[in-house]
């Protein structure tokens, strides 16, 4: 289904992927010590959230098929029951639809309160209409992605592993064969990018 959503600063892969490390990184560093899989749940419940960008994190009973959403102006990542649940759970797709949320606060909470602080009018279109890299749902998946799944690990994998690289990735870093495939599709897609990575049997 196509939704309306804000235009961002378009930020590509790339950028999504630094984004991602640089927040793994300062949550390492705030104490909380990086392993895989990523301890996702530790950063909410532990107050990393609050302690590095003063976002409160809640629960709320929601429609079927809505997981989660960020609010910027209360500064508030809020979670569906179910989705909460599933994660505190281990289940891998509400683990990336709290990475997914968490992406909204590190990519997106500078834009969308200066936006509002200055009262600018923040216009939303079809996610259709939005070219992807300007498209704030397609950069919290990327980005949910990449926090999960670094991208230097998933390159190693790659390297080391030509024949069955998905059940690695998804037994390492506790997601989906669906998102373990589409990580590596798309970690491909950049180091085709470099010409120094060329491991036999990847291209």
């Amino acid at each position: 289904m196509d939704f309306k959503v804000p235009i961002v600063k378009a930020l590509s892969r790339k950028d999504v992927n630094r984004a991602a490390d640089i927040f793994r990184e300062r949550v390492d560093s705030a104490g909380l010590k990086m392993s895989y899989p990523i301890p996702i749940m530790d950063i909410l419940e532990f107050g990393y959230l609050k302690k590095l960008y003063n976002y409160e994190w809640r629960t709320e009973s929601m429609q079927s098929g809505l997981k989660g959403y960020t609010e910027f102006v209360e500064r508030e990542l809020v979670l569906s029951e179910e989705t909460y649940e599933g994660a505190s759970a281990g289940n891998s797709s509400c683990l990336f639809t709290v990475a997914h949320e968490l992406g909204h606060v590190v990519l997106h909470d500078r834009q969308m309160t200066n936006r509002l602080y200055e009262q600018k009018e923040i216009v939303k279109l079809n996610r259709g209409n939005i070219e992807a890299f300007k498209d704030p749902e397609w950069q919290a998946n990327e980005f949910a992605a990449a926090f999960l799944m670094p991208f230097d690990q998933v390159r190693k994998i790659l390297t080391e592993n030509n024949f069955f690289p998905e059940t690695e990735i998804s037994f390492e870093f506790g997601v989906s064969d669906i998102a373990a495939s589409i990580r590596i599709k798309n970690v491909l897609k950049e180091l085709k990018k470099d010409p120094s990575f060329r491991p036999e049997g990847l291209f």
